[in-house]
């Protein structure tokens, strides 16, 4: 697969990965079964050059404003 999008978590963060293809991408946004901690990045690397994001709203508008003007 080419994206991932995990709402899960800790449970499910290894078969995410493995899901992915070479240079394939994971979106986590969410912890229900708990947070993913002590992430080995060397793991990414030998899966294939994984990419992993974990984006919010907050990380889009620096501020109220900035969804009024779209930014």
């Amino acid at each position: 697969m080419r994206v991932v999008y995990d709402s899960v978590g800790r449970d499910t963060w290894e078969r995410s990965l493995d899901c992915l293809q070479r240079r394939g991408l994971m979106v986590s946004f969410g912890n229900s079964s708990g947070a993913v901690t002590g992430v080995n990045l060397g793991i990414l690397n030998q899966k294939g050059s994984l990419y992993v994001t974990r984006p919010s709203l907050q990380g889009l508008y620096h501020h109220a404003g900035g969804i009024n003007r779209g930014q």
